[in-house]
């Protein structure tokens, strides 16, 4: 999925979506493109920026992510344990 000058190379999402708010955090790599959509290098190796952010994404948005055969999708789930854990810490806020 291309972007201004950028390339979404690989993403990871957490799911489900975290309650109240239902936003997920997603982290991932964007790779740096040319004006004409090459992929910039730096020394034999592709440019890539990281990042992470937590947002709700929106159901379209979320097809064109698993559609892209360009971009690796995962997505990351809690252990049980750890989400029940998570979930009785959240209660006592």
């Amino acid at each position: 999925m291309k972007g201004d000058g950028l390339f979404i190379g690989q993403l990871q999402i957490s799911y489900p979506p975290e309650p109240p708010l239902y936003v997920q955090e997603v982290r991932g790599t964007f790779y740096e493109t040319d004006a004409d959509g090459r992929l910039l290098q730096e020394n034999g190796a592709r440019k890539d920026v990281r990042f992470h952010t937590s947002f709700q994404i929106p159901e379209d948005l979320m097809r064109q992510f698993l559609a892209d055969t360009n971009i690796k999708v995962s997505t990351v789930t809690l252990n049980p344990a750890a989400q029940k854990a998570k979930d009785v810490l959240s209660r006592g806020k």
